[in-house]
């Protein structure tokens, strides 16, 4: 135990406690303390365990024991791959003993939580196990900082809110959630409990609009992307992403008239028609690109950013959404070509889009087809 008297007033004074303070925590004399750290003598390990409950480290590393053989990364690869492969006794037996070894150590506390509640939900009869779950996460709470990005505070409330919801706490859970709701992120754990907890249809359906909301717009932030993605590496799922666009536009428009959507149809429309062109379809890829540019103008003429024509979202009339495309659908479609286009596809992309915007004999010809 060379490291122990060092460490001792190390982690002491990094809590900001007086010799005095921890003695009275320990319920032990001032001179006790002093020869701790001098290295006069050494505690004994009931006071070992006590001070590293105190200052939220394990009793490893209080002391400066360097294990041998399995680290705390090999345990705790142990859970997670026992866990991951269902092979739960094993998990849970490996959750346990290292919580025992290291009961402040925030990795192995929050593993040790997920495979408690991970067992559970295999066997939501054990009300034990769910509660060493919740337990486990309200005790990393306790542990933060951590230097573990996968751990962060917001998500372990988050699990916790979840795990009062199972255990039919509703009411905590309902405070948990909003606690922890940062970009509104738990709106749907909101909706849901409120409509399965408490009955309360209506602000239930006040939470779920904005979930609607979020997964609409990633929904087409997500195929917009695709779209370009896909120009480099698959023409015809190029082309389905466009069709698949198009198809939760429609399927999202309450009635006749604009959705804010719109002015991303002429992009779809224009990709559609630059994977034609690839393909070697070109009167087909040029129909589909003047149909960008139709469409693009419509757009222009009377453009909307409103949520007011969305299936789902009626009672979000005057709300306002916002994309990171150019001010208009025409000068997304020039951005395009300019942008996002190989090299090798510009010229000739640029020149049939030029052609259905300046050609008044394909403009005839497409009027009356």
């Amino acid at each position: 135990m060379n490291d122990l008297a060092a460490n001792i007033k190390k982690y002491r004074k990094e809590n900001g406690f007086t010799q005095e303070e921890l003695a009275e925590k320990l319920g032990i004399t001032l001179g006790t303390i002093s020869k701790w750290e001098r290295s006069a003598s050494e505690p004994e390990l009931d006071y070992i365990m006590e001070m590293a409950e105190i200052f939220h480290v394990s009793v490893d590393v209080l002391i400066g024991f360097r294990m041998k053989g399995l680290s705390v990364d090999g345990i705790l690869d142990n859970i997670r791959t026992n866990r991951n492969t269902r092979h739960f006794e094993e998990a849970l037996a490996a959750a346990d003993k290292a919580i025992r070894r290291f009961p402040n150590n925030i990795n192995v506390v929050y593993e040790s939580a997920c495979t408690y509640l991970t067992y559970w939900f295999d066997n939501k009869e054990n009300k034990e196990v769910l509660k060493k779950a919740y337990d486990g996460f309200r005790h990393t709470l306790d542990l933060f900082p951590s230097d573990n990005p996968e751990i962060n505070e917001i998500n372990v409330k988050r699990v916790i809110a979840d795990c009062l919801t199972y255990m039919g706490e509703n009411e905590k859970a309902l405070d948990m959630y909003k606690e922890s709701n940062i970009g509104y992120m738990n709106h749907f754990s909101i909706a849901y409990l409120l409509l399965s907890g408490f009955g309360d249809v209506i602000n239930a359906e006040k939470y779920n609009k904005r979930v609607m909301l979020a997964g609409i717009e990633n929904m087409v932030n997500a195929l917009q992307l695709y779209m370009n993605i896909y120009y480099h590496t698959n023409t015809e799922m190029c082309i389905r992403s466009c069709d698949q666009f198009m198809d939760l536009v429609e399927s999202l428009r309450r009635s006749e008239g604009h959705v804010f959507m719109d002015k991303f149809i002429p992009r779809a429309y224009m990709y559609k028609g630059i994977s034609y062109v690839k393909k070697g379809d070109r009167k087909e890829g040029r129909k589909l690109i003047a149909e960008a540019v139709k469409k693009a103008k419509t757009y222009d003429a009377d453009p909307s950013l409103t949520l007011d024509n969305l299936l789902f979202l009626e009672d979000m009339e005057g709300w306002q959404t916002y994309d990171l495309l150019s001010a208009s659908a025409m000068d997304s479609l020039n951005d395009l070509i300019e942008k996002e286009l190989k090299e090798e596809d510009r010229t000739m992309i640029r020149k049939l889009y030029d052609e259905v915007k300046n050609d008044k004999e394909y403009k005839n010809k497409r009027k009356k087809e």
